[in-house]
Formats: structure tokens, sequence, C-alpha cells
């Protein structure tokens, strides 16, 4: 494989502007797909984003982990990551463990990931969960553009804060936002923004005694057996009594799944089933083991 990381990551990595808070994280990737392999062919990165070895896998798809070595999103920091995926490329993007993001009296931290893929390409975006302290506040997003024949499929996990600390909806802010489209037309579009002070999410009864908040979604351009796919799905849920979750079809095709657990323990089984009947159904592949090490 080869790979070309165009900076080393040590250079300058806090804020360009002195006078700001935080740090400005980038993570440029860039994939090709050569002798029939998915080959990453340009790597460049500034402090606090990162990427380990990708790893090969015998079908020809590469497994990548993208990471902050940090250890957390701090408020102030702006991190970007831009990847931009050949045509017939297959990646599969995870992280190492939950993002946490600290606590912080003034700006909100921005997380920022745009992907692109050519045609024919697959995505799977994987991430752990996002887990924010007490007195955090975030701004992420997720833009996926796709090309004819694409497949991408992804997964958002939020928090409700670090239970064990008893910080459940504790944080300040945290917003949401995932936009998908082919070309000019949206296929998806999803935005959040819960701020517990302001609208504690009890009040209206929002998630009951669940703690994480689960998005799973798969868009498939050719792909047509949808009521299929949600059918196998559906009875997933009925049969996992420890989740509540539901699905449904975008009128431009896909389906997207979502589900609510009090526990990680239980989010991970549930979310890599669904993952693996979305991957038995739409790509013909067994299920995917993400390795974290």
């Amino acid at each position: 494989m080869e790979s070309t990381p165009s900076l080393t990551g040590s250079a300058a990595n806090c804020s360009l502007n002195p006078s700001r808070t935080g740090r400005d994280g980038s993570l440029s990737l860039r994939f090709e797909r050569r002798l029939q392999k998915t080959t990453l062919v340009e790597c460049r990165f500034q402090l606090p984003l990162q990427v380990l070895t990708p790893i090969q896998q015998e079908d020809g798809s590469t497994y990548m982990l993208l990471l902050n070595p940090t250890g957390g999103v701090l408020g102030g920091d702006r991190l970007v990551t831009v990847v931009a995926q050949g045509a017939g490329t297959h990646v599969c993007f995870s992280t190492p463990s939950a993002t946490r993001v600290y606590r912080s009296p003034g700006p909100a931290a921005i997380q920022e990931t745009r992907i692109r893929l050519g045609p024919g390409a697959v995505l799977e975006y994987m991430p752990d969960a996002v887990i924010p302290h007490r007195g955090a506040a975030l701004q992420q997003s997720l833009s996926i553009e796709l090309e004819a024949g694409c497949v991408a499929m992804f997964a958002d996990t939020l928090a409700a804060g670090r239970l064990a600390h008893g910080e459940r909806w504790s944080f300040r802010q945290v917003s949401s936002e995932i936009v998908i489209k082919q070309g000019a037309k949206p296929l998806f579009i999803d935005r959040a923004l819960i701020e517990p002070g302001r609208i504690p999410p009890a009040r209206f009864n929002v998630m009951e005694d669940y703690n994480y908040a689960v998005t799973f979604g798969v868009l498939a351009d050719g792909y047509s057996a949808w009521r299929d796919l949600q059918g196998k799905i559906e009875s997933l849920f009925a049969a996992c009594t420890q989740v509540r979750g539901g699905s449904s079809l975008p009128a431009s095709g896909g389906i997207i799944v979502r589900f609510l657990a009090k526990s990680a323990v239980d989010v991970h089984p549930v979310l890599h089933q669904v993952w693996g009947i979305a991957r038995s159904m739409v790509l013909k592949q067994g299920p995917f083991i993400l390795r974290k090490y």
C-alpha cells in the first residue's frame, strides 16, 4: 500500500490566531483504486487530528482509524477532516474510542467532516459515540457527496453525558448536522440542537430514561430492495428488548435507522447487527469486525 504523508503533524498544532482559544486541526485524505485495491495516495494532517496506518482487507477495501491523540475535543477547537475517495474505492472509517468533548465556558468546539465519493465508491463511516462532559459545547457536521453508483453507510451516536459522573444532560450545547447529496440533489438532511439548560430533554419526555441516541443510514445508488432491508431491521428491533428503535425510507431512496439505548453495552451489539444486515443485503458481504488498535 502506498501512503504519502505530506505533513508529519509536527508543525504548529495550535490556533493560527494566538488570541483565540483552541486548536486548528486538519486532516486530508485521498484514496484511489490501484491493482484492484483501495490505496491511500495522499495523507496530510495537523494535530490534534491524525490517522493510524490503513489496514488492507482481503476484499481490496481499506480500514482506517481516525484519532485525536490529545484524548478529546476542547472548547474553541476547529477540527476539519476532508476525504476524497476515487472511483471504485471502498473505505471503512472508525475511531479507537468514543470522542470526549470537555467543558468549555467559552466558544464551542467545531468538528467538521467532509467526504466526497467518486463513481462506484463505497463508504462506511462508523465512529464511536460522542460523549459531552459537563459544560461542554460542540458543533459537529458531516457532509457526504455522492456520484453515480455510490454506497454510503454512516453512524452517528450521542451520549447524554458521562453517566458514571452523574452528568446526564449537563452539557451546554450540542448541535449536529448531517447532509448527504448526489450532485446538487439533497438525499438526506438531518439537523439537531440540544441545549439542556434552556430546554431540558426530560421536559418533553425526550429519550425518557434512555442515554444514547443512535442514527444509522444507508444510501445506495441503484439499490431497490429497501423494504426488504427495512423488514429485517424491524424484526431485529422487535427481538431486542434492550433498545427502542425504528426505521424510515426517504423518498430519494435509502434507509434511516434510529434507536435509543440505556448503555454503551446495549449500543454496540445492536448497531453492529443493523450494520451487518445492511452489509449483507446491499454490499453482499459479511459483518465487518472493527479492530480498535
